[in-house]
């Protein structure tokens, strides 16, 4: 179960809804900010940053995109070990590629159903404890 909060960076509504049904259906326990810009998870992150929360952070965003989001929470002191995990419908290499190099935690491709997330909430939840 996980229990920390968590900020979602997700532009697309379908999506977002998606993924806190499943969250739910996890058994999340934590609280969520759902927000739809890059500039506006980094101003949440500021505001957020004593809670330490898990970013899933999506790359097609509007504005700044998601790796300048993660480039920038990589470069400030007081973000730097939050744990990314970047979840997005893209398969370009290049994405993975980038997510990597700018230290995201995980890359993973979002499912189109619901019953696809399972997996992804176990390996956080995972992560999350230090296993």
């Amino acid at each position: 179960m996980i229990t920390r909060d968590i900020l979602l960076i997700e532009d697309r509504m379908a999506d977002a809804k998606l993924i806190q049904l499943s969250l739910k259906r996890y058994g999340f326990e934590g609280e969520l900010l759902h927000v739809t810009r890059g500039f506006d998870g980094l101003k949440a992150m500021a505001s957020w940053k004593d809670r330490q929360p898990i970013v899933l952070l999506d790359l097609n965003l509007p504005g700044l995109s998601g790796h300048e989001v993660l480039r920038e929470i990589r470069t400030n002191d007081e973000m730097k070990d939050v744990p990314v995990f970047i979840m997005t419908s893209s398969c370009d290499p290049q994405d993975f590629d980038e997510s990597i190099e700018n230290e995201a935690n995980w890359f993973f491709t979002k499912p189109s159903q619901i019953e696809g997330y399972c997996e992804i909430w176990n390996r956080i939840e995972t992560f999350a404890a230090g296993k």
